[in-house]
């Protein structure tokens, strides 16, 4: 402790001793007046002949960059953009007089033959907080070196990844997950929850947008919003090839391989390919007190469950000038195979009365069950994309998609018991084959004054196929009971429309938009017609941005979306790996409407940037796992139903400051409080409570080649209808060196180094009690290498696009 306390006053005193102060700017295109974004902005002392700058920064969307943290000296401040020439101003003084020193507005001239171009660093922050998203910059975080992209996902704020590795974002998860804005093979879909991101290596995707409140040129899909990951595009060079290998403990290997290639102007072309063997250890401990009496239960449930999952991806992506516009075309694959070994202890109690007090006492008899699962998944996704603008005002673009995906899973387990000398035997079989196709038109057309208006048409279809078949031996009833052969098949298409429009309003940027969608459902089990749905919605959507300054601003936004039920959550197959603790999905399950409000902001201060949002959302026919119990054979099953209402409310804040030249930290937190009103599951059925997340991340910038970052997270995800979940609290440490002019790099993560992460839930029911505990491995050390090399001189041509505002 005294250490701790005098480095922070040596600190302190020396950052009062030498005052520190913030450059701010603004950057623009000469011939067009209009704001540059995402341009990189560097700064070295005058006298510095080194070929790093000390500060840097990317501007944001209305052309404003800030660099703070700055000393007293004489600075050169240099502007650049794949396109443009290099602006470069001289002589900016810092006298230590003037907190803030603002240079102007800096053009940028247009090139007609690109030049050499000069490497540049820039300083970017973890979290970039924008009017309509937060994006997180996953390609700055050094504690997801080795990692997946659930992983990654584990470091955003608002974001939590529980024991089935779904996505949680502000307490639900009825969340859209998108790769580059498509659904893909490698997260198994736009509704698969983001089960399926342990799939994408962490190390491929440059960031992760945050969309709560999407604008109506969005699918209306995914009640509490959308995660969009963005891969990693090298495109500049006519030939770029990055390469990664992690090793991680106790058996875990990734690899991932892209190449870029840019042989003209007019075409662009990279690929990609990853290969992943992961090894991870699962133990799950199961306590249950059924509410009446029972001669014989299984009180506690507990055991292992490692899983083995060898993976590969490839992807292919081509732009290339046409007509007048821009032709892309991705395709992408996954090949999966996944075994998983489940030994489970089941200890027997009786519960009984005495004196009138139901009480619970063990019997003394154990039995052991063991299963095998392997599991074989396949997958493409592919899609074909024009964009052309037709003259100054107008803009067209079209998209086709296709994906289809296909799982087969067998299942063999045995019963041991004290009593039988040969192990009673099930065997389960199942097939599921999913495929989406949909196509696009957009168009949008530039009004007087910066305003625009945008529409568009989009058809949708889907269909899921589940065939389940079970076999047991005669000698085990409990297996006995589940035998037997289960179909069911649903088709879904969605016709929508969009209108949308953009405009100044006095001292606010206005969008507002109106999405119609009309929806047709279909399910059949075993040949018999389970739910037949025909519906039409309209979402509407407004947001009004007010900037405050050149680099603070406020927002609200409000829409209303659409939850319609996961792959997961609608064919029956019964899960059961653990007999006594099955899941199963629920054909007739209806979709979630859901309405959200939001107060937002973002203030850039010379010592700060401070992000605060209020919001609030109103859910009806909410989604949600529930619990059921069946005393007869002691079994619970975990199904999906329909809550009649869930309202939350809460808030988030931002912080990103420098509290050092080489130390920079960010911390967020969040706190909601949310109530499940679900009576017409279960009479009398609702729970409250408040769910909170506190986040710590600091990066420290060592010189020569080194850094390092140190994590730390705690998530308490609150209330479910049937109990709690408890708190979730892990670290994550890092360290990276930088050789061969950054070219290439070495870096070493441990993962939750306490092994603090534990997932504990806590169900109280009219029928039974039961207290569930999952522990995943989670301390893991990774050790990574990366190399990124480059041939040629940087082609002419826009830059990689930012993230596009039409999914």
């Amino acid at each position: 402790m005294v250490r701790t306390a005098l480095l922070c006053l040596i600190i302190s005193v020396v950052a009062d001793a030498q005052p520190l102060a913030t450059i701010t700017g603004h950057v623009r295109d000469r011939s067009s007046n209009t704001p540059i974004s995402y341009a990189t902005v560097s700064l070295w002392r005058s006298d510095d002949t080194s070929a790093r700058p000390i500060r840097g920064a990317l501007t944001l969307k209305d052309g404003t960059f800030l660099l703070r943290n700055v000393p007293p000296g004489l600075y050169r401040l240099r502007v650049r953009l794949v396109g443009y020439s290099i602006a470069t101003k001289d002589s900016i003084r810092v006298d230590g007089r003037s907190r803030s020193v603002d240079v102007g507005t800096i053009f940028l001239e247009q090139e007609a033959i690109a030049k050499r171009a000069v490497e540049v660093s820039a300083e970017r922050e973890l979290v970039q907080a924008e009017p309509d998203r937060r994006v997180y910059n996953v390609g700055q975080d050094l504690t997801v070196a080795g990692g997946s992209a659930a992983d990654a996902l584990q470091n955003v704020p608002v974001i939590t990844v529980d024991q089935d590795r779904t996505i949680q974002l502000r307490g639900s998860s009825n969340v859209t997950i998108l790769v580059d804005g498509r659904p893909t093979v490698l997260t198994g879909g736009d509704r698969s929850g983001g089960t399926g991101l342990d799939n994408i290596p962490a190390d491929a995707i440059e960031a992760v947008e945050i969309i709560t409140t999407p604008g109506a040129a969005y699918d209306a899909e995914g009640a509490a919003g959308i995660v969009n990951i963005i891969l990693k595009r090298e495109r500049r060079q006519p030939l770029s090839v990055f390469g990664n290998l992690t090793i991680g403990t106790r058996d875990k290997y990734t690899g991932f391989a892209s190449i870029g290639l840019r042989p003209s102007d007019a075409i662009r072309l990279d690929g990609s390919w990853s290969t992943s063997l992961q090894n991870y250890d699962f133990d799950r401990h199961i306590e249950l007190v059924p509410h009446a009496p029972s001669p014989s239960y299984p009180g506690v449930v507990s055991g292992t469950r490692p899983v083995r999952t060898l993976t590969h991806s490839p992807r292919l992506n081509l732009e290339a000038d046409l007509a007048g516009g821009t032709l892309s075309a991705t395709v992408g694959g996954m090949l999966q195979h996944e075994k998983t070994t489940s030994n489970l202890t089941y200890h027997y109690f009786e519960r009984r009365l005495n004196n009138g007090t139901l009480e619970s006492a063990p019997l003394g008899q154990r039995d052991e069950r063991n299963t095998i699962q392997q599991d074989t998944t396949t997958g493409l996704d592919a899609a074909v994309g024009y964009r052309r603008a037709i003259g100054d005002a107008w803009k067209i673009s079209t998209d086709l998609r296709y994906f289809a995906s296909t799982t087969s899973s067998g299942l063999h387990g045995w019963l041991y018991t004290p009593r039988d000398a040969t192990p009673p035997t099930v065997a389960a079989y199942w097939f599921s084959h999913q495929r989406i196709a949909s196509a696009q038109g957009d168009v949008a057309y530039n009004l007087p004054n910066s305003a625009e208006i945008a529409a568009g048409i989009k058809t949708n279809w889907r269909q899921l196929d589940g065939d389940q078949r079970t076999t047991a031996d005669s000698t085990d009833p409990l297996a006995r009971a589940l035998q037997g052969a289960t179909r069911a098949t649903t088709t879904e298409t969605i016709t929508a429309a969009y209108a949308q429009l953009s405009m100044p309003l006095g001292g606010f940027q206005v969008v507002t938009g109106l999405r119609a969608e009309v929806t047709a459902f279909d399910a059949t089990v075993a040949d018999t017609v389970a739910a037949r749905m025909r519906y039409w919605n309209l979402f509407p959507t407004v947001s009004a941005t007010y900037a405050l300054s050149q680099l603070s601003r406020l927002s609200l936004r409000y829409s209303r979306r659409i939850s319609r039920p996961q792959n997961e959550a609608l064919t029956p197959i019964v899960r059961f790996d653990d007999p006594y603790n099955q899941r199963t999905g629920t054909p007739t399950l209806r979709p979630e409407l859901a309405s959200s409000l939001e107060l937002g902001g973002s203030f850039v201060l010379p010592w700060a940037t401070i992000a605060p949002t209020l919001y609030w959302r109103s859910s009806t026919d909410a989604m949600g796992r529930y619990r059921t119990f069946d005393s007869a054979t002691n079994v619970t099953r975990l199904v999906f139903a329909n809550w009649d209402r869930v309202m939350t409310t809460g808030g988030e804040i931002l912080i990103q400051a420098p509290i050092a030249s080489w130390w920079r930290s960010t911390v967020s937190g969040s706190i909601n409080y949310q109530r499940i009103e679900a009576g017409s599951v279960a009479p009398g059925l609702s729970n409250s409570g408040c769910s909170a997340t506190l986040n710590w991340q600091n990066v420290f910038v060592f010189g020569n080649g080194w850094s390092g970052q140190v994590n730390y997270n705690l998530r308490r995800i609150g209330p479910i209808a049937q109990g709690t979940i408890g708190t979730i609290r892990a670290g994550e440490i890092a360290l990276r060196y930088e050789f061969l002019g950054g070219k290439g790099s070495v870096a070493l993560r441990i993962s939750d180094p306490l092994d603090e992460r534990v997932f504990t839930i806590a169900m109280r029911t009219a029928d039974f009690d039961q207290d569930l505990r999952f522990k995943r491995e989670s301390r893991i050390a990774f050790l990574t290498l990366s190399y990124l090399w480059g041939s040629g001189s940087p082609r002419d041509g826009t830059p990689p696009p930012p993230p596009s505002d039409e999914l």
